[in-house]
C-alpha cells in the first residue's frame, strides 16, 4: 500500500493499514519533514476527537495565544 503525505491523515492511515494486515506500507512525502497541517499550526487546531475536544474548550485567550506561538 502507497500512502501519499506523511501529515497526521496519512501517518494514521499508515498504521492503521498496517493494523488490518496490509503486508508492506510505503510513505511517501514532499517536505523534508513529516507532520504536514499538524505540524504547521503545531496541533492547535486539530481536533480529531470532538468528544474529547469539548473537555477543553477553545476560548479567544487560549486562540490569540496559540496563534501568537505560530507566528
Amino acid at each position: 500500500m502507497v500512502v501519499v503525505g506523511a501529515g497526521g491523515a496519512g501517518l494514521s492511515a499508515a498504521v492503521t493499514a498496517k493494523d488490518l494486515g496490509a503486508k508492506n506500507v510505503l510513505i511517501v512525502e514532499k517536505m523534508p519533514v513529516v507532520g504536514g497541517n499538524t505540524l504547521r499550526c503545531a496541533s492547535a487546531f486539530n481536533a480529531a476527537d470532538p468528544e474529547r475536544q469539548k473537555a477543553l474548550p477553545m476560548t479567544d485567550t487560549l486562540k490569540d495565544a496559540v496563534v501568537k506561538a505560530i507566528n
